[in-house]
């Protein structure tokens, strides 16, 4: 699959629709079956993906630098982490050749739906980065899921260009994320964004808080939940597909509706993302619960 879906077709019509679409970027290694479930779901409904699959082999500018200057404080492999942020810095080349302004970051867990850069541009003013917050009740440290994310070229600038002075203030690294500190080993990507954006007083609009019917899935587990609590079944967000073009919808706890134009699957939730992909929930809903049912068994009787 190339690089950039809208060279692959070379009508003009086609040149045309992609230059008035919200680009969609998948920063990945080019490994694992979620990737590829993920891009041909998105291409079910635009032109404008561009699969980005060689963040591994990719040098990207600035990325050495960070490297020289990184402190690893988190419980999970160096490599998983440096592979995170790079992301970062691969998208940001990519998005400055081709001349972007502004853009979606997708995971490669994530199911973008069909009308999800209409709902993300009406939802954030231009100068927000959209985003999903992590619960704000939760004891872990304060972060920003990425999975979905909008940025401009200029705001992903910035937070490159943030990321290897903060490395260097150990003091207050070793403060926050060291093994003593406040939130001991949770340096991540997801914490970097969050103190960035504290740091430079960025304005985020949490994409996760429904806002107009719609919002982005934190995350298709109700357990790993932002804000809002939404009705579920054994622990499982309830959705029902509204058909073509393919959306779900689901409710708050109030019963209020509202529309999801993309989906997260994030750990063992992965294994349903071609469910959801095809419409069979009900398939996906009794692998889903039969984790959460087989966990809470350990955790009573083992």
């Amino acid at each position: 699959m190339a690089g950039n879906r809208c060279t692959r077709r070379s009508s003009k019509d086609r040149q045309s629709r992609c230059a008035l679409t919200l680009p969609l970027l998948f920063p990945h290694d080019g490994r694992g079956p979620h990737a590829a479930i993920a891009l041909q779901h998105a291409l079910k409904h635009r032109d404008a993906v561009h699969n980005l699959d060689k963040l591994h082999l990719s040098e990207p500018e600035g990325w050495l630098e960070f490297c020289n200057h990184y402190q690893h404080m988190s419980v999970n492999p160096e490599p998983f982490e440096l592979i995170c942020i790079k992301r970062y810095f691969y998208c940001l080349d990519h998005a400055q050749k081709e001349g972007f302004d502004r853009f979606l970051i997708l995971d490669t867990d994530f199911l973008a739906m069909a009308g999800l850069e209409d709902f993300v541009l009406r939802t954030c003013r231009a100068d927000q980065v959209g985003i999903s917050r992590g619960n704000p009740n939760s004891s872990r440290a304060p972060h920003y899921s990425p999975h979905c994310s909008l940025w401009t070229v200029a705001h992903l600038r910035d937070f490159v260009a943030w990321l290897p002075s903060y490395m260097q203030d150990s003091g207050a690294l070793e403060a926050r994320y060291g093994e003593d500190g406040q939130y001991p080993l949770q340096l991540s990507d997801m914490t970097l964004l969050w103190d960035w954006a504290q740091a430079r007083n960025i304005d985020c609009k949490d994409l996760a808080a429904p806002s107009d019917g719609g919002c982005i899935d934190h995350n298709i587990m109700q357990s790993i939940q932002g804000n809002s609590v939404f009705r579920d079944f054994m622990g499982v967000k309830a959705l029902r597909s509204t058909g073509e073009p393919a959306r779900f919808v689901g409710s708050l706890a109030d019963d209020t509706p509202v529309t999801f134009f993309g989906l997260h699957f994030q750990g063992r939730a992965k294994r349903v993302m071609a469910n959801f992909s095809k419409g069979n929930l009900w398939s996906a809903y009794a692998y889903l619960g039969g984790l959460k049912l087989t966990r809470e068994v350990k955790k009573k009787f083992l």
